[in-house]
């Protein structure tokens, strides 16, 4: 009787742990294939963000994970034009640092938002706004939105001539007055290591400066 009853538990004690591991089959695949997590800030070699604020190019080194853009204004849009570019760009004049042709492989994800810190690290600004251009087809046109991205306003302006390319974009950005202390800027793509052959995530902060405050008259 107890041979018997031992072998009528076993399937009983056979099934969840058949049930775990095809759980944590499943689970470990699904983490291959998930884009890994963002902040990996101007690490990948193949990747690289750049900007341009007026007449000014803005050209991070490798590793870096913010850099300098200006000062913002409260009363005024705040203008900036970002790309990933896909290889180190040496001439780093205003109009050769967002030309279409650096840009890198496409992998359909994005986001960029504005926080009071480089990174996630940061909360999001209350009250500011990133305004995209009409090359974001699929964007939202209402609302405070202090973060923008791909689930939310479509997909990054692409081309594709034989692979899916990343295009300079014109963000438009606002900050409210009841705003202290810099800006941050934080844009993340997913791309194509192309020598690699695998797809990861780059982010980077642009820093704006806050305006000094009125003089006292």
């Amino acid at each position: 009787m107890t041979i018997l009853a031992s072998a009528a538990r076993r399937p009983a004690l056979v099934r969840p742990a058949m049930l775990a591991l095809a759980f944590a089959l499943l689970l470990g695949g699904w983490l291959l294939l998930a884009p890994p997590s963002v902040d990996a800030q101007n690490m990948n070699f193949f990747g690289r963000w750049y900007g341009k604020v007026g007449s000014t190019a803005i050209c991070p080194a490798q590793n870096d994970v913010e850099a300098h853009a200006g000062t913002y204004s409260r009363t005024s849009p705040n203008s900036i034009t970002v790309v990933l570019a896909e290889w180190e760009i040496a001439n780093c004049g205003p109009d050769n640092v967002v030309s279409s042709w650096n840009g890198a492989w496409y992998r359909d994800n994005w986001y960029l938002e504005l926080r009071t810190l480089p990174g996630s690290d940061g909360q999001l600004i209350p009250g500011a706004h990133i305004n995209l251009p009409d090359s974001f087809a699929g964007r939202r046109t209402s609302g405070r939105l202090n973060r923008r991205d791909y689930a939310a306003d479509g997909h990054w302006p692409h081309g594709d001539d034989g692979f899916v390319q990343v295009f300079p974009a014109t963000i438009l950005f606002s900050i409210p007055a009841s705003h202290a202390g810099p800006a941050y800027l934080h844009a993340g793509i997913y791309f194509n290591e192309q020598d690699e052959n695998w797809d990861v995530w780059e982010d980077f902060s642009f820093k704006f400066d806050s305006p000094e405050p009125p003089a006292a008259s």
